[in-house]
């Protein structure tokens, strides 16, 4: 007989596999290009090393990162020596790192540095070539992927940052072999249509091959030829592309474009405020000044005490008042009218929004009352058509059509229905109706039932 197979968790299988890892791979050499590095907090290195069909993850704990720290980058060949390792909680297998020497750039490194070079001495970088990002943009341009969680962040920032000033998403890929040339295109639809005033070509982080379609060549000279000024937000604060030397404006990332893309709404109702402040100093500075020659004018007139140009400086005095009020109730109208239209032009977006949120809501409202109007017409189209065939059970011509009949009396082409034996007489018609059919007879004898 043999013995029944224990069962093990999950946890022992991966201590199992790891005690059996260390062990047969104590000591490693390997080489390879680092890419995907993560400096943690606590000091800690996470990498991967790679070749070119296959890739493994490897950490350097923060006791021994320190004496290499500064040969881990992106793109650098290096050897290390380590021991494999199995992290028990996820089931991943990893090199942790002891030693790592650099045996030079890797390839992508040294493809982006050659480009670099190129484009630098054509002059692509200079900074003579950078356009203004305007301040008060009519209209924003995104170009990124429309799946992209960075496409979300940027309208969530654009939603609070400034929710007046429309937007157009120009759809591509930002990934792979393929993007390249989509980046490329939809830079050349934004300028074709001309309908935005900022471009913001933007993506999340990820590895240098995820970015590597912003170091591509036409990607950079499309950005260089655009009409538009571009804003740049590809990877994290330490990612940098090609595509961020020659935009106009490189952002760390893309909520950070977002929010360079134009001034704010607070900043401008803080600029309206300034300005308001300033009115009012200026204001009173005016009028503290006509005081102050209001009084020594009168001053000067009880001391000559003339009565004749003690009103004639009065008069003076009043229509400079008179004007004075008048300019300044001009100025504050002027001011007025100014902060209104930039109210209504904040407020167009949010009645936009509510305009669309209603419709949905009125959408989905008539889906709904057409789902509760068409299920309440099948329960009554379905209520009838019971009643229907109880009606049809109970009707007499059912009854005949199982073998019974009924005898009616005919009198004088008046037929009565027949209650009773007592009503007929020898003599009498009757009428039968069966199914198919009525038969006509006369009686000829008639017999009484005994109670």
């Amino acid at each position: 007989m043999f013995q029944e197979m224990k069962y093990i968790t999950v946890s022992e299988l991966n201590h199992q596999i790891k005690f059996q890892l260390e062990d047969s791979f104590f000591h490693c050499l390997v080489e390879g290009e680092i890419s995907n590095v993560i400096r943690a907090q606590s000091g800690h290195i996470y990498f991967n090393l790679k070749d070119a069909n296959s890739m493994i993850k490897c950490v350097a704990w923060r006791s021994n990162s320190m004496s290499f720290n500064d040969f881990i980058e992106n793109g650098a060949k290096v050897e290390i020596q380590g021991k494999l390792s199995l992290y028990v909680p996820r089931g991943d297998y990893q090199i942790v790192v002891n030693r790592l020497a650099p045996l030079g750039r890797g390839n992508l490194y040294l493809a982006f540095e050659q480009l670099r070079e190129k484009l630098q001495k054509e002059g692509l970088f200079n900074p003579e070539h950078k356009k203004l990002i305007p301040q008060y943009p009519k209209k924003i341009g995104i170009v990124t992927s429309p799946n992209a969680a960075a496409l979300q962040d940027v309208l969530k920032v654009l939603k609070d940052h400034r929710p007046d000033i429309p937007y157009e998403v120009y759809p591509t890929l930002v990934q792979g072999d393929e993007a390249a040339p989509q980046i490329v295109k939809a830079i050349e639809r934004a300028n074709h249509e001309a309908s935005c005033d900022v471009l913001l070509v933007v993506r999340g982080g990820g590895s240098i091959e995820d970015l590597w379609c912003f170091n591509d060549e036409r990607v950079v000279r499309a950005i260089f030829a655009s009409a538009i000024p571009v804003i740049t937000g590809v990877g994290h604060e330490v990612d940098t592309t090609l595509s961020d030397f020659v935009a106009d404006l490189r952002a760390p990332t893309p909520t950070a474009a977002a929010k360079l893309s134009s001034i704010s709404q607070q900043e401008i109702m803080q600029t309206l405020d300034r300005y308001e402040y300033q009115f009012t100093q200026l204001m009173q500075n005016m009028i503290a000044l006509q005081e102050k020659s209001l009084k020594e004018r009168i001053m000067k007139l009880s001391y000559l005490h003339p009565m004749q140009k003690i009103k004639e400086k009065q008069v003076s005095l009043d229509a400079k008042s008179e004007r004075l009020q008048l300019l300044m109730q001009s100025i504050r109208q002027n001011y007025v009218l100014k902060f209104e239209s930039l109210e209504k032009r904040l407020q167009v977006g949010l009645l936009q929004r509510q305009q669309i949120q209603l419709t949905e809501q009125l959408a989905r409202s008539t889906i709904l009352l057409n789902k509760t109007m068409q299920g309440q017409y099948q329960q009554l189209e379905k209520g009838l058509q019971q009643k229907a065939l109880l009606l049809d059970s109970l009707s007499p011509l059912k009854v005949l059509a199982r073998g019974y009949s009924v005898t009616q009396k005919n009198e004088k082409g008046d037929l009565k229905a027949i209650q009773s034996v007592e009503q007929l007489n020898i003599g009498d018609e009757l009428v039968t109706k069966l199914s198919g059919g009525m038969v006509h007879s006369t009686v000829t004898a008639v017999q009484k039932s005994e109670k």
